[in-house]
């Protein structure tokens, strides 16, 4: 919780942030919003996937910055601005590549 203070003006946001772990699978998510003007300033999505201990996938949904206005449901441009899959594979012990 975070309470923005200035003079007449007072703005209460919510932040969150989850890293959850399931078998091979990951969720992320964080999320900001500014209950004073009920808006959903942010909201990023992670998923992830290790596949024979050496291959991992994610899938990352992320706005950029934060908003002013809430996005529109029906648009997806409007609740992402980016959507990005990226590849790693672990060559040995301590060294990884992605894309």
């Amino acid at each position: 919780m975070r309470i923005n203070s200035a003079p007449e003006v007072h703005n209460v946001y919510f932040y969150n942030r989850t890293l959850s772990f399931w078998n091979q699978t990951k969720f992320g998510l964080l999320a900001v919003v500014d209950l004073t003007n009920k808006v959903l300033q942010k909201n990023n999505i992670l998923l992830g996937h290790i596949f024979a201990d050496r291959h991992e996938v994610f899938l990352r949904l992320e706005n950029n910055g934060f908003r002013l206005h809430n996005p529109n449901i029906q648009d997806v441009k409007s609740i992402w601005d980016t959507i990005t899959l990226n590849y790693v594979g672990r060559l040995d012990q301590s060294t990884k590549a992605g894309i």
